[in-house]
């Protein structure tokens, strides 16, 4: 499984179950979730719903009866805040 996190200069992919040996992938998973239970509820959700079951901001505006731009004002504070908390599982 991955998850990407897009950014504006390029592609973070986080691979959790592929080419690392048993025990650095075990401790990858470990650590990415860590990272991912510390965002909030909202951003762990929109977050799955996105990158993980494919939905568009577009149907997650009509999901969540917000503006397009709002969603995707969200899913940036999500990923940074994902990225933030894996920085802080890497030390």
């Amino acid at each position: 499984a991955k998850m990407v996190i897009r950014r504006r200069r390029g592609v973070r992919e986080l691979r959790l179950t592929t080419d690392l040996p048993a025990g650095e992938n075990s401790l990858a998973a470990t650590a990415f979730d860590h990272a991912f239970d510390r965002l909030s509820v909202d951003q762990r959700a929109l977050l799955l719903e996105h990158h993980l079951d494919g939905r568009s901001i577009a149907d997650l505006a009509r999901l969540l009866a917000l503006p397009e731009g709002t969603v995707k004002s969200r899913l940036h504070t999500a990923r940074q805040a994902l990225e933030r908390a894996l920085a802080e599982e890497d030390r």
